[in-house]
């Protein structure tokens, strides 16, 4: 057997998950740390506080309001209203996160634009990997999360009906190996971050290495909270359309 590297079984592992957009997505502790199952609640937040909620199995809904309750027009065209105020908020929240993801490639670009002055290409190509690496596998954690998620919900439903379940528990096991894979690449790059942070803290001194440090804190995080967004505005975009079909 052929025995990939860390970097190698990340491109392998994205691409089989169908996951191409890994670097515009992570800070995920909570799911590779966990021994448990990660679900979407770990990364959904409620998307209405009465009127509704995004479900761990990814499905929008509504509670639906009677014409006593003082809600004007009809039930449909409420919802309706509501949902295209939270898809606009979202809008709003995704443009504020991509500003903010420019501002700190920005950063990002000054520190190595600064590194290549001092260090080798060894050296310089280590960060850059380490740099596009670090949020991909988070992305792809968060994005297989997801997805076990959806599996996990639909398996518990199709037992309750009695219907076959031999596909989706192949599937929930396919993604669980896949889970554990993603992991095992996250430990080996968390290993590396001590090589890059000693290059950059030997070639720009501590006020360097300081900036290192945030920017990628910030580069997983934003990526994280811009996928989220996406993952909101395209599951409320699906369910106004359903609501208009009403």
């Amino acid at each position: 057997l052929i025995k990939l590297n860390s970097d190698e079984r990340l491109m392998k592992l994205s691409s089989a998950d169908g996951l191409s957009e890994l670097s515009s997505l992570p800070a995920l502790t909570n799911i590779s740390d966990s021994s448990s199952s990660p679900g979407a609640e770990q990364y959904y937040e409620f998307l209405e506080d009465s009127e509704g909620y995004l479900k761990p199995n990814g499905r929008f809904e509504l509670k639906r309001r009677s014409q006593d309750e003082g809600s004007p027009g009809s039930n449909e065209e409420y919802l309706v209203r509501r949902m295209q105020e939270k898809i606009s908020a979202l809008e709003v929240k995704k443009a504020s996160i991509e500003r903010q993801v420019k501002e700190n490639e920005l950063v990002g670009m000054e520190l190595e634009t600064e590194l290549a002055l001092y260090a080798t290409k060894k050296e310089l190509n280590l960060f850059r990997v380490h740099v596009q690496e670090l949020a991909s596998v988070s992305c792809l954690l968060l994005g297989l999360a997801g997805r076990l998620a959806k599996v996990e919900t639909s398996l518990e439903d199709a037992e309750n009906d009695g219907a076959p379940t031999v596909h989706l528990r192949n599937k929930r096991d396919g993604l669980l190996q896949q889970i554990q894979e993603a992991r095992w690449i996250k430990s080996n790059i968390d290993k590396r971050s001590s090589k890059v942070e000693e290059v950059v803290g030997r070639h720009l001194e501590s006020s360097g290495l300081e900036s290192y440090i945030k920017f990628v804190r910030e580069r997983v995080s934003l990526s994280t909270e811009k996928k989220e967004a996406d993952e909101k505005l395209q599951l409320g975009r699906r369910e106004l359309r359903k609501l208009q079909t009403f």
